[in-house]
């Protein structure tokens, strides 16, 4: 119940108005750093920021267009879309601990894992 204290969600279950994975993801991360600095961690509560990337396969000729947008409860602000990616290659999540962690997993991990969970490796996939 918004309002209530020491109480935190992330994703489907919040009344968010949109639900998305890396919305779900800041989320989270947002909630960690409060419960961690309720527990005596010394770190600074943020609100999730709400940035989306995505990329959006136009047809069979691989055609792709990137877009890129802040949430907030009222509408997108910031939004952009361009035939160019809005983030960085590497990036697969964006969010402050969630992205960085499965990024090092990802680039780590056993020989058939690393490159294959690449968004663009599984765009390249889709487009065969």
């Amino acid at each position: 119940m918004v309002g209530t204290e020491s109480v935190y969600a992330a994703g489907d279950a919040t009344d968010f108005p949109v639900k998305f994975g890396a919305v779900a993801a800041q989320q989270a991360d947002a909630a960690a750093a409060a419960i961690a600095a309720a527990a005596g961690a010394e770190v600074e509560p943020q609100p999730f920021d709400g940035a989306i990337h995505g990329t959006l396969l136009s047809g069979r000729d691989g055609g792709r267009l990137y877009f890129t947008a802040r949430l907030e409860r009222d509408g997108a602000r910031n939004a952009r879309v361009s035939d160019t990616p809005t983030r960085p290659r590497e990036a697969k999540i964006a969010a402050r601990y969630l992205g960085p962690y499965l990024d090092r997993l990802w680039a780590e991990g056993p020989r058939w894992l690393a490159g294959e969970l690449a968004w663009e490796a599984v765009l390249a996939r889709l487009e065969q």
